[in-house]
């Protein structure tokens, strides 16, 4: 029944650790999914704050002045060309946050890892912890069945021995009440 107490204990002792293990394996790396997901999100809203240069705003100007002098023919080639400076603009900073995103997102990702391999560490080293308790217990139990068992086998000798002397002492006393 100790063996039967001591395999029960480590089986549930080993089940709540695994439980417990991949519990927090899973909570860090919603962690840092969410951390991503954060990041996308700022570079979202910083994506709607764009600063056009002054020469955009220059040509805006332009266009709105030949707008109000009835130049409708040159404000459109003035809107056609703040078209396309908006657009190279859009397209370098676009370029320009993809490469900071990317930047960032790999530093997260490297933050990432070393959390999970850190975590993923520890859960071995107390894993290693819980198998050398489980062990040193394992081996008590043993030392402790051997112990009792050699007292047994030295109990039963000594009573096999004294028996055996009992007998030898009942026959010797037989024997004299025989020759008497």
């Amino acid at each position: 029944s100790e063996m039967t107490e001591f395999d029960n204990k480590w089986k549930k002792v080993f089940f709540d650790f695994e439980t417990k293990s991949s519990l927090a394996v899973d909570k860090l790396v919603k962690k840092n999914a969410d951390e991503i997901k954060q990041l996308e999100e700022s570079v979202d809203k910083e994506a709607k704050n764009i600063k056009f240069t002054s020469y955009n705003k220059k040509l805006l100007e332009m266009q709105d002045k030949l707008v109000e002098k009835e130049k409708y023919l040159e404000a459109q080639i003035i809107r056609d060309r703040v078209l396309k400076v908006k657009e190279s603009e859009i397209d370098k900073y676009l370029k320009e946050e993809l490469i900071k995103y990317n930047s960032q997102v790999s530093k997260l990702n490297k933050h990432h890892d070393i959390e999970l391999s850190s975590l993923k560490k520890r859960i071995e080293k107390e894993r290693l912890n819980l198998q050398r308790d489980k062990l040193k217990e394992s081996q008590d139990l043993e030392f402790k069945y051997k112990s009792n068992k050699i007292k047994i086998e030295v109990k039963q000798r000594l009573e096999k021995k004294n028996f055996i002397e009992e007998i030898k002492h009942e026959k010797e006393q037989k024997e004299k009440k025989d020759m008497k």
